[in-house]
Order: structure tokens, then C-alpha cells, then sequence
């Protein structure tokens, strides 16, 4: 999936609970910015062991 679809989609779902736990939504919104970012554009983890 595109990053920002799948921005799109989790920043809905998770900011009440986020919220519900007392976490900034700045904070929030930072970390899940780049763990999309590592996810999607990180290579998988087996893909180039020779």
C-alpha cells in the first residue's frame, strides 16, 4: 500500500486509543510517520541474503 493510505487508514483507528492512554497526538502522529516511512520503504529482511 501507498504511505499515506495507509496513513489514511491506522491514524483513525489508533488515535483513540492513543488518546485513551494519554499519549500527545504530536508524538503520536511523529512515530507513526516513520515507522510507515521504515515500513514501506525498507526492504524485507530475507530478500537480498545471498
Amino acid at each position: 500500500m501507498d504511505d499515506m493510505s495507509v496513513a489514511a487508514f491506522l491514524s483513525p483507528l489508533l488515535l483513540p486509543v492513543m488518546e485513551w492512554i494519554d499519549i500527545y497526538p504530536v508524538h503520536f502522529a511523529s512515530s507513526v510517520g516513520t515507522s510507515i516511512v521504515i515500513g514501506c520503504y525498507g526492504l524485507p529482511m530475507a530478500s537480498s541474503c545471498p
